[in-house]
């Protein structure tokens, strides 16, 4: 069976190609979800399209949000995605929790997860993965930062783009 991921990033690829302009810099970022990025640190970013999902660079920072996930299912609380994510990607890798907890903007409810995150190839990164809820839908955002990145701006980069994402089906 084909990974979901992959069919959400082509979709995710094809609405950030093809989609109108939105009012107020915003974008469609998947089939349920806009990404309203105005003038913040990522609105200077570069899109790359490909593999599961479009990315998102700025600088040495990336971000991803898609709707299909690894453990993601019917019933499961935020939390519960949350942690079939984070474990069906973490397994083998050096893990430091840095921050768990719950958030919520004008539009979403957030479970989040930061982590500073050392792979068998020593490529250390600060990782932030959250699972947000609007409307009755789901999204996985996940970002990366270097390793030196400290928890109080990654907790501000994640809660600026956060409150960047709103519901909104693509037309």
């Amino acid at each position: 069976m084909a990974d979901p991921r992959l069919s959400m990033g082509l979709v995710a690829g094809v609405l950030l190609a093809a989609a109108p302009a939105l009012a107020d810099d915003c974008q469609y970022l998947t089939e349920h979800f806009q990404l309203c990025l105005g003038d913040s640190f990522w609105s200077d970013g570069t899109w790359e399209n490909g593999g599961d999902s479009a990315t998102l660079y700025a600088g040495d920072f990336s971000f991803e949000g898609f709707e299909a996930y690894l453990g993601k299912a019917p019933g499961h609380s935020l939390n519960q995605d949350l942690s079939e994510l984070t474990g069906g990607m973490d397994e083998g890798d050096q893990t430091q929790v840095l921050l768990e907890d719950s958030l919520q903007t004008q539009d979403l409810r957030l479970a989040r997860h930061i982590a500073s995150i050392t792979p068998h190839d020593g490529s250390a990164r600060v990782v932030a993965r959250m699972i947000a809820s609007a409307e009755g839908q789901r999204i996985a955002i996940l970002m990366t930062a270097p390793a030196d990145t400290p928890l109080a701006e990654m907790d501000r980069l994640t809660r600026d783009m956060a409150g960047s994402i709103h519901p909104g089906a693509a037309p």
